[in-house]
């Protein structure tokens, strides 16, 4: 069988598993397995009918037919184009999530920065009272970070709980202060 050298090399896997399907057992004038030859005086081999004398059929070709090898080729490709972007995917989402939430969490340590500096500034009674309704309301809100990242909810509250002890000595002083001063003196 003679083919032309830019005819797929697949299809020439097809025809040489034909021609020793149905030419490899022993003939009339030939032994089994000596047709179809891999020698021949005037045209050279391909190169793909050589292979496939050498190593025989593929193990997709020994158990499908060739439409099915075709299909599950192109499958194997796609799965593996899928997997190749897929894990990666699923390996940066949580930490694109914990990035998220670290955000989050900054939002309220801005606002419990704000309160400090609220608090440096050496603030009256109300002033202090409306600080202690800040940190109550950073609380509630921090109350709604998820339990699974429990070290970012109790880092902040320790942070809080750190500002709210300052605060209520500072308000406890000035108390003291403001009812030394309303006692009148002895007389």
């Amino acid at each position: 069988m003679v083919v032309r050298e830019d005819l797929h090399p697949q299809l020439i896997h097809l025809f040489a598993q034909t021609l020793q399907e149905v030419h490899g057992k022993a003939g009339l004038l030939h032994k089994p397995g000596e047709f179809p030859t891999r020698t021949d005086p005037e045209f050279p081999m391909a190169e793909a009918a050589l292979d496939f004398y050498r190593t025989g059929p593929s193990l997709l070709q020994r158990y499908l037919p060739y439409w099915e090898i075709t299909f599950a080729k192109r499958a194997l490709a796609f799965a593996l184009a899928v997997f190749a972007v897929v894990i990666p995917v699923f390996t940066y989402v949580p930490r694109l999530y914990r990035w998220v939430l670290q955000i989050y969490v900054r939002r309220f340590y801005r606002r419990l920065r704000a309160a400090e500096a609220e608090l440096a500034l050496d603030p009256g009674v109300a002033q202090l009272e409306a600080l202690e309704a800040t940190l109550d309301s950073l609380d509630r809100e921090a109350k709604s970070l998820p339990v699974r990242h429990s070290d970012l909810f109790f880092d902040f509250m320790m942070h809080v709980d750190v500002l709210r002890n300052r605060l209520a000595t500072r308000l406890a002083s000035l108390r003291r202060q403001a009812d030394v001063a309303a006692v009148p003196p002895p007389k």
